[in-house]
């Protein structure tokens, strides 16, 4: 009898749903086959339950939205009478363009002008190919796309659970997992067509794929931590670099490669001296994106004296301390903002209820990371370094209230890893040392 109940209601998912949410849903189902061949139990029981609590939250917020402003009729229009939903930022126009690239790709040609709007001015994202792509096999399915940002985001919270797990104990690794899962912005990212939620899952892809280097050293973990890391980078040019010098520098030091160290340094020494480079060079243009974010207008905010925002004011002229405090400032709003007592738009009042959770993980967050960096700062070496780097990119470049809320969960993740670390470290009362003896095992 229930196989037969199974049956008919996947007859009737069959005629109702589009091919893309037909493959989304079999997506989802070989995950939780793959979840169910985890050792120990509790690893399976508890990722496969909060995989499909994740998933199936995440379902119904994005149909109520898009049946809410659908019947709403809050559609946005682009040229030859293409519409979308717009839920958040440029979702909508986002959702046009990948459609465009499909179309393209599939020989039907495109009048110049969206030519222009699709390859020209917005085509440089790897995202819009990958929806292209979803477009192309598929066909045109805008709320069934953002199925595969809901299967992201949800993968990212799994990943942190192991990460968590690995470098202190599987209690930590519950509660982290359970805050980037259900974390509220993270959702928000993950209903609507924008490139964050895959963004963060390549993030979160790489950090695993290099603790796996680190520990099992196969050839396979190194191969797909090079394809996320160009995906990454398909995705923000900028932060390729970074990444891959991040990741470089703290497999020496976790190896204790002294004289690969030494030698790197003096390689990039020479070459600084030969070459002429000034270190200070590529901070004054981040510091110039800074201030065009700021003369865009907005809920902004300044880093430096008032007479750097001066247009044509030279950056160069800035003093090294100067650089320094500005710096400092940004950490300041990249981690409070926006704050609760300037509430003045419906931005705003919308973030309220995440910074106030966000302020009540702060301190544990910082409990979490002295307590790694006490006990097992190796393992934790590549997520503090890979915070506080790519975080002070995103503050030389930012000065925007909401566009730091949407880029500082590029870094969400890492900071509730440490803050889960912090709060079992307070409340779990068997808890001694470090959390359910995994340094002891080893």
């Amino acid at each position: 009898m229930i196989i037969i109940i199974a049956f008919g209601v996947l007859l009737g998912l069959l005629n109702i749903l589009s091919p893309g949410s037909i493959f989304c849903l079999f997506m989802g189902f070989l995950i939780i086959l793959a979840m169910r061949s985890l050792r120990p139990k509790e690893d399976r029981v508890f990722l496969t339950k909060i995989f499909i609590a994740g998933i199936l939250v995440r379902v119904l917020l994005l149909t109520s939205a898009h049946f809410i402003y659908a019947f709403l009729d809050k559609w946005e229009y682009y040229y030859e009478n293409m519409r979308a939903i717009r839920l958040f930022g440029d979702s909508a126009f986002t959702t046009v363009r990948s459609w465009w690239i499909a179309q393209y790709f599939s020989g039907t040609p495109l009048k110049d002008l969206v030519f222009q709007s699709t390859f020209g001015d917005y085509g440089h994202s790897g995202y819009l190919y990958i929806m292209g792509l979803y477009y192309y096999l598929f066909g045109f399915s805008p709320v069934s796309v953002s199925l595969i940002n809901c299967i992201a985001s949800v993968l990212t919270g799994i990943l942190f659970y192991f990460m968590a797990k690995e470098i202190a104990g599987i209690k930590q690794a519950k509660i982290v997992a359970s805050l980037v899962i259900f974390f509220p912005s993270l959702i928000l990212w993950s209903i609507t067509n924008l490139k964050d939620s895959m963004f963060i899952f390549f993030t979160a892809v790489i950090l695993w794929a290099f603790m796996q280097v680190t520990i099992i050293k196969k050839n396979g973990y190194l191969i797909l931590l090079i394809a996320a890391a160009f995906l990454q980078a398909s995705f923000r040019k900028y932060i390729f670099i970074p990444t891959i010098a991040i990741l470089g520098l703290s497999y020496l030091i976790m190896k204790k490669k002294t004289k690969y160290i030494l030698l790197v340094a003096s390689v990039l020494i020479v070459t600084l001296l030969v070459t002429k480079f000034d270190l200070r060079e590529p901070i004054y243009k981040l510091i110039g994106y800074h201030r065009g974010v700021v003369h865009s207008g907005g809920f902004v905010y300044r880093l430096f004296d008032d007479w750097i925002y001066q247009r044509g004011s030279p950056i160069a002229e800035l003093s090294n301390l100067s650089i320094i405090k500005g710096l400092f400032k940004g950490w300041f709003h990249f981690l409070l903002e926006p704050f609760p007592w300037k509430i003045s738009s419906t931005f705003s009042i919308l973030a309220f209820p995440q910074m106030i959770v966000w302020y009540f993980l702060l301190p544990f967050s910082i409990i979490g990371l002295f307590f790694q960096l006490r006990h097992n700062w190796q393992k934790s070496l590549v997520f503090i370094m890979y915070f506080l780097s790519i975080g002070s990119i995103l503050i030389l470049t930012g000065g925007n209230v909401g566009t730091d809320f949407r880029f500082r969960d590029i870094l969400t993740s890492i900071f509730i890893l440490f803050a889960g670390i912090g709060i079992c470290r307070i409340f779990c009362l068997e808890q001694k040392g470090l959390a359910s003896g995994a340094m002891e095992k080893r």
